[in-house]
């Protein structure tokens, strides 16, 4: 039989953060439980022979440390800049789409687009999060948006769609009606792959671009006021 123990205070095992028992004669253990990410902890392990030659558990063996790996960080992102966009779309102020859509300031700076027909669709660059040999997990991208009355500025129905891209296809939400609010948060799924199917990699996340596409035809004005992502990743 063996007996492990792992503990997070070197030398005291009255209260384990793991403890296992079993009849078979281990030499190796894999942990039936997660332990926190860049911790130290202390193990040691006992045995008892089965065939009734030794009834009693043996000393515990020397203590021995080990440090477990980093869990799931995240960084957020905003947007660096326009990267292209299919007409009629202008920013408040003129000409800032990074400063424009990097918070949800209300009607203070935003991207917008009125009185059109459907579809019409702006791509926005990231930043470059500046992360070194990692690998990544997944994205959740996010859009503060409102349709308004035109010039009034009054909350109208109205809804958007939001995807993202990172080779040559956009993966797109679906179209999606924004709330009665001032202005309403989208999210998109969380996303595992880049937008061609593939594996995602820090090159997808370094060139990465979100589009937001007006749904709703007619004269009302839709404000994008903020656009950021959230990349998981591990170190």
């Amino acid at each position: 039989s063996t007996l492990w123990q792992i503990t997070s205070v070197s030398g005291n095992y009255d209260s384990p953060v793991y403890e296992f028992s079993t009849e078979d004669d281990l030499t190796t253990h894999t942990t039936g439980t997660s332990l926190s990410g860049s911790s130290t902890y202390f193990w040691h392990v006992s045995h008892k022979d089965d065939n009734g030659t030794f009834s009693e558990w043996s000393s515990f063996s020397t203590e021995t440390s080990f440090i477990t790996g980093s869990g799931p960080q995240s960084v957020t992102i905003h947007p660096s800049g326009l990267n292209s966009e299919t007409g009629g779309w202008s920013t408040t102020p003129s000409d800032t789409w990074d400063a424009s859509l990097d918070d949800n300031d209300g009607d203070g700076s935003y991207a917008a687009l009125c009185c059109t027909s459907p579809n019409w669709t702006f791509y926005v660059d990231l930043d470059d999060p500046g992360l070194g040999a990692v690998t990544i997990q997944s994205i959740t991208f996010h859009i503060n948006a409102r349709y308004c009355t035109y010039p009034g500025g009054a909350t109208a129905s109205g809804n958007l769609d939001i995807g993202y891209k990172t080779g040559t296809a956009t993966v797109w939400k679906g179209s999606t009606g924004l709330s009665s609010a001032a202005h309403s948060l989208i999210s998109s799924s969380t996303y595992t792959t880049d937008s061609d199917g593939g594996t995602l990699e820090l090159a997808d996340i370094n060139n990465l671009q979100i589009a937001v596409k007006r749904i709703t035809s007619g004269s009302t004005q839709l404000r994008v006021t903020e656009v950021y992502v959230e990349v998981t990743y591990l170190p």
